[in-house]
């Protein structure tokens, strides 16, 4: 449970009046910060083992010493323009993902812009077998993975070790393919020789929405230098 500390439900502002107040969403109660807010706030939800609060200083000084009294656990962040408190029950991964998933269609937007630029840039590179997408398809490039032309699981390690050195996060995801794991060999008595093929000479190059145009621009100049 979230609560405002700067209004009441309405949204009306009781800044006027120098007093802040706590609004509980679910049963609109209104807890005066003067008359030792986190002792009536305890009060009421007898749960709270901790609280988070951003906010005034002002108000923070109270709830310290109200924490105190109650030896309640309680983090302060000062000078915000949106004081909150933070029960221990707030879905906070929730509200997260709820704000994220706003973001989802231009994070897509920039992973697709980035992918398509770096395959643009290594088409060239005959050592490399690119991804691709089919007709019809769609990608969300949660990674752009390439496979090593015959290669074998230690040219692929060096040269993830020489563009990491140059500053770049390629990584190696999945080395160990599934039927290869202790749990599960017991389930599986042959060979995957494609399977363990991929997991000995792929490797995966930043496309995230953080990588810049200009970033993927040296990913791709440094593996055509590395690759040559």
């Amino acid at each position: 449970m979230a609560s405002n500390l700067s209004g009441d439900n309405t949204g009306n502002n009781n800044t006027q009046s120098g007093e802040d107040f706590i609004v509980v969403e679910d049963l609109v109660k209104y807890f005066p910060v003067r008359g030792g807010i986190l002792r009536k706030v305890v009060d009421w939800v007898q749960a709270v083992d901790k609280v988070s609060f951003t906010g005034g200083t002002e108000t923070g000084k109270q709830l310290m010493r109200d924490a105190s009294d109650n030896v309640t656990r309680l983090t302060l962040e000062l000078g915000g323009k949106s004081p909150n408190i933070v029960f221990a029950d707030c879905e906070m991964e929730a509200a997260i993902g709820y704000v994220q998933l706003k973001k989802l269609p231009e994070f897509l937007k920039r992973r697709e812009e980035n992918a398509n630029t770096l395959h643009s840039k290594l088409q060239d590179v005959k050592a490399l077998r690119l991804p691709t997408v089919q007709e019809g398809c769609r990608h969300s490039w949660y990674l752009f993975t390439v496979k090593l032309w015959n290669g074998n699981e230690r040219s692929r390690d060096t040269i993830v070790k020489k563009l990491r050195k140059a500053g770049i996060g390629a990584s190696v995801y999945y080395k160990v393919p599934i039927h290869l794991m202790p749990f599960y060999r017991r389930f599986c008595h042959r060979r995957l020789h494609h399977t363990e093929e991929a997991a000995q000479t792929v490797f995966s190059l930043p496309v995230h929405p953080a990588v810049s145009i200009k970033q993927v621009e040296y990913i791709a100049d440094t593996v055509h230098q590395i690759m040559a």
